[in-house]
């Protein structure tokens, strides 16, 4: 690697403070999260032949489920807001075109949901 110049440095900090500054606008933008009325919203993008979904299910840290008052409308799967600061995961049964089904959890990585 050649030595860097002080224009193309200035001009590489820009555009990276640019993107970092423009971040948490694109995240609230995003179309596989989103909130309506702070309740969350989780868009699903099942295979085309996978049944509709029809059950889902909020499970605690160590995967115990809990009675929620999670819905699947139109719009995709709602977590309503009067989960505060509980952290939780979102299980569904899941079609996988060739294998079959499968039991999902969303947990935001390990990190769960808040």
């Amino acid at each position: 690697m050649g030595i860097v110049s002080r224009r193309s440095f200035l001009k590489a900090a820009a555009v990276g403070v640019g993107g970092v500054v423009a971040s948490p606008l694109l995240a609230r933008s995003s179309p596989l999260i989103r909130t309506v009325s702070n309740d969350v919203v989780f868009r699903p993008y099942p295979h085309p032949q996978m049944p509709p979904l029809s059950f889902v299910y909020a499970a605690d840290e160590v995967e115990d489920p809990f009675k929620s008052s999670i819905e699947i409308r139109k719009e995709g799967i709602i977590v309503p807001e009067d989960f505060g600061a509980r952290r939780f995961s979102v299980n569904a049964r899941w079609y996988i075109h060739g294998f079959g089904y499968v039991w999902l959890s969303a947990d935001n990585g390990g990190r769960y949901f808040t």
